[in-house]
């Protein structure tokens, strides 16, 4: 059970790793036959974490969707051995690939690390940048629009000018109540033209 894995992740100093899959998810299916089984990956995995494999639509998996928030599959999430989620990833990938999006998520560029940031106050533009690609990444998708408008709140004159602000509108901002968008709608002629 979670419980259970969560205990020995405690007692044994390991992270908790688990794959949130479906019976009916392709993607699911490809890691579990093509990448878990690979040595690689087992001798990079298993002296770090507890890994658990749950069914998100079935037994205690339907509330742990909702716990770790799983709107895609395979969903990826690691836990300390306190239950603190230390990272997401969604999606698969090929074994050394997989890894090393797995060693990323747990850096200083990954999920935890940019999220206590955020929280103590952090707000510069690369920072807000980096944090908003891995909220994304992690399918976090409102706490993403909200960090994208905070971070576009003030710099809507520089839309235009500068790629990684439009970038991030475009790919974050929906919400028409945002000063952005209202900036966008009432400079339309100007980003056509651009």
């Amino acid at each position: 059970t979670f419980e259970q894995a969560l205990a020995l992740a405690k007692k044994e100093n390991k992270l908790l790793f688990i794959d949130c899959y479906t019976s009916w998810c392709g993607p699911c299916k490809m890691m579990a036959r093509d990448v878990f089984t690979q040595k690689i990956v087992g001798d990079y995995f298993n002296p770090k974490f507890v890994s658990l494999k749950v069914d998100m639509e079935k037994g205690e998996g339907v509330q742990l969707k909702d716990k770790f928030e799983v709107r895609a599959f395979p969903t990826f999430v690691i836990l300390n051995g306190e239950g603190e989620i230390l990272s997401r990833l969604v999606g698969g990938g090929k074994a050394e690939e997989f890894i090393e999006r797995v060693k990323s998520s747990l850096s200083e560029k990954g999920l935890l690390a940019l999220q206590k940031r955020y929280n103590a106050g952090e707000r510069g533009i690369e920072f807000l940048n980096d944090y908003i690609k891995a909220l994304s990444e992690a399918y976090l998708s409102d706490e993403c629009a909200k960090v994208a408008a905070e971070m576009l709140a003030g710099k809507e004159s520089e839309l235009l000018q500068n790629k990684m602000l439009f970038d991030t509108f475009v790919e974050h901002i929906d919400s028409p109540e945002t000063a952005s968008f209202q900036y966008v709608i009432s400079h339309k002629s100007d980003f056509i033209q651009k």
